[in-house]
């Protein structure tokens, strides 16, 4: 969506708009993505989530409002996409009907707490995150794993670990293997160690009966 401000065309946020009712508080705060999206934002939210400013960037009371909006314009690095994750997180807002990939929800999680956010917090069990995150363990579970362990989501990591039962070992690279860590890799290693144990306990027990 787009909005002529004097002479410059900008590309503003469909859910964190001008117009959007997300508080009964007026909105005081522009974030600016990479890609050049600005979200309109309100400073008490991010002071709520956050437990460092939102990594200090933060407007004072005393910072000069942007002439282009009336209001402060905070640039941050990530993308549209992955800022709209973090802030409809902040905000509690269901954010499943734009669809975020996998890549996307691993660059929220990995962001989040460079921003003050707790990562545990947003993607608890039963939270919307852990639920977008679930639905790509059965496509891309050794991603999913590693991102959880490496967060210690110790109920993702555990969901997810049940579709990598035929996930082959020889698979593993040496990034998945450092995302994971040493003791989650440990239990992966475990885990196929033990579904060996059990078929070769039922071949061993199996007797074969001839007519």
């Amino acid at each position: 969506m787009s909005s002529n401000a004097a002479t410059t065309d900008i590309s503003v946020s469909t859910a964190f708009s001008p117009s959007a009712k997300l508080a009964p508080d007026p909105i005081d705060l522009i974030l600016a993505s990479a890609d050049s999206i600005f979200f309109y934002v309100h400073t008490s939210y991010l002071v709520a989530a956050s437990s460092n400013g939102f990594n200090s960037h933060l407007p004072s009371a005393d910072d000069q409002s942007s002439s282009l909006a009336e209001y402060p314009i905070i640039h941050v690095p990530e993308s549209a996409s992955v800022l709209n994750v973090i802030l409809h997180a902040v905000y509690g807002l269901s954010v499943k009907v734009y669809a975020p990939s996998l890549d996307d929800l691993t660059t929220t999680l990995n962001t989040m707490p460079k921003y003050g956010l707790d990562v545990a917090c947003y993607v608890a069990p039963g939270t919307e995150l852990a639920e977008l995150l679930l639905m790509y363990a059965a496509l891309r579970p050794m991603d999913v794993y590693a991102l959880a362990s490496s967060h210690r989501l110790t109920d993702l990591a555990q969901k997810a670990s049940s579709h990598l039962l035929s996930f082959p070992l020889a698979n593993v690279t040496d990034e998945m293997a450092e995302r994971t860590g040493a003791v989650a890799l440990k239990k992966l290693f475990f885990l196929h160690l033990g579904r060996i144990d059990a078929v070769c306990t039922l071949r061993l027990n199996f007797i074969p009966v001839y007519p």
